[in-house]
């Protein structure tokens, strides 16, 4: 199952705003990403009633709801191994995140997971869907691949204000999770490509000699797979 990206909020709207363009319209989005994802997954839970594993799995904006989704997955399947991945998203660290989530309704659109009274809406990041989810499923493989100098990510830090090269704050929020999540894992990869499992260089990436292509599918078929970091020479 695919799901589409297209009310300009990372799959987790649930709230129709108006902005203001820059002619100074006022323009009407229907941020409604919840509820496509989950005429989605009402799909796959009528289709597929008892998995025994799900891959949970987001590339871009889709990989910043991924963790969150994971969870949602895992509480309809209980009997169920959940994998989660994402790729590429791995460097937001910025302060811009929690007000956009704000914006988009997202708060007002999660399920009451007593896990979310831990975290603070003001402060809210996009790491910390990682850590609600492994709070509440803490058996669950989580896992990022990134690119370290991922220009699209960049962009949009800097549409955020945030200045910084990707490459390092990615490293803290990978450093920060490693610490907080025991099983999540990550691929670093040279370059500043943007995403992964749809481009055919899912077959030709590769960081210290793991290809990331072998990595992925011990991932999605429930294998502990290793924290795969790109550094040194040869990693721009």
């Amino acid at each position: 199952m695919f799901v589409s990206y297209c009310t300009g909020d990372a799959h987790l709207g649930a709230k129709d705003v108006e902005y203001t363009t820059s002619a100074g319209k006022a323009l009407t989005i229907h941020h409604r990403g919840q509820a496509n994802v989950q005429s989605a997954l009402d799909w796959v839970y009528e289709t597929y009633p008892k998995p025994a594993r799900v891959f949970v799995g987001g590339g871009s904006a889709g990989a910043i709801a991924s963790p969150y989704y994971a969870g949602v997955v895992a509480d309809h399947y209980p009997q169920a191994e959940i994998v989660q991945y994402g790729g590429g998203a791995g460097g937001y660290r910025s302060g811009a995140v929690a007000g956009l989530l704000e914006t988009w309704g997202t708060f007002d659109g999660l399920p009451d997971w007593p896990e979310l009274a831990g975290f603070g809406r003001a402060t809210f990041t996009t790491e910390d869907f990682y850590r609600l989810t492994a709070a509440r499923h803490p058996q669950m493989r989580m896992s990022q691949f990134n690119n370290v100098g991922d220009e699209v990510q960049q962009m949009f830090l800097g549409l955020m204000g945030v200045p910084d090269p990707v490459r390092g704050l990615m490293q803290v929020n990978i450093d920060e999770l490693t610490a907080d999540v025991p099983n999540f894992r990550f691929f670093s990869a040279p370059g500043k490509d943007h995403t992964l499992l749809r481009f055919d260089r899912l077959y030709t990436v590769e960081t210290g000699g793991v290809r990331a292509v072998d990595w992925v599918r011990d991932l999605a078929e429930g294998r502990d797979v290793g924290r795969v970091s790109c550094a040194g020479e040869g990693c721009d």
